[in-house]
Parts: C-alpha cells; sequence; structure tokens
C-alpha cells in the first residue's frame, strides 16, 4: 500500500453512516470515524466510539466510499460482547488488481489519488 499520512496533530474524520437493525445494534445511526494514521505503507486505522458497550458480538463490513457512492475500501470488524470502541484495522483498496503490473512508486501514486477521494463510510452487517 501507498503512504497515506497525514500532517502531525490533524485527524480526518469521515461521516459514518449505519443504517437499520446494525445502527440499533452499534447505537450509532449517523457518527463520525476518526482517521488514525498508520505505518507507512499502510492504510490508516478507523475508529467510533460505541455509546454502550455490545451487548452481543457482531461482524461487519466498514466501506469507505467516494462522494458519488463507490467504494473505495474496506475492511471486515469483529465487535465483542463489552466493546466500546470500533476499529476497522487492515483497510484493502478495492479494484487495484490492474494496477499490479507499475513500478512501486507509481502504485503507490495511484493508490494515494483513490484514497484522497474518500468522502464517508458505512457498516453492514456481514
Amino acid at each position: 500500500m501507498g503512504d497515506f499520512s497525514f500532517p502531525p496533530g490533524e485527524i480526518d474524520i469521515l461521516p459514518f453512516r449505519v443504517e437499520g437493525r446494525l445502527a440499533r445494534v452499534l447505537g450509532v445511526h449517523d457518527a463520525r470515524l476518526a482517521v488514525i494514521e498508520g505505518s507507512a505503507g499502510s492504510l490508516p486505522t478507523l475508529e467510533c466510539p460505541l455509546p454502550s458497550p455490545m451487548q452481543n458480538d457482531v461482524t461487519l463490513v466498514v466501506r469507505v466510499h467516494a462522494a458519488n457512492g463507490i467504494p473505495l475500501a474496506a475492511a471486515a470488524v469483529a465487535l465483542r460482547s463489552g466493546d466500546r470502541m470500533l476499529h476497522a484495522r487492515d483497510l484493502t483498496l478495492l479494484a487495484m488488481e490492474g494496477y499490479g503490473h507499475l513500478a512501486p512508486a507509481d502504485r503507490r501514486a495511484v493508490e494515494s489519488r483513490v484514497w484522497s477521494r474518500r468522502a464517508y463510510a458505512t457498516a453492514t452487517a456481514s
């Protein structure tokens, strides 16, 4: 993956849309995800505090979308009973297979452009 770092001291925020039964289970409907800088060469972690501890185990998929709704990245998230924070780690950029032939620096440039188009995130039960 490319270098997805942010300037020191700045936290990027993504609107987080959760609907239906999953919104009730998580206790969130329209929330915000903090984009926490990862190590160089990896996508950030997305975090959202939950208003109350999870009552049951839940597995979901968090997707990051461009403004036009196209999914750009995704991660599976397993929440356990008692969890008070949603952590979406190991985000993977989608549809990058076609760029495998590029030199590493060129691929990082494409990945950075894709990630820069992020506008909001959604969660669905998996």
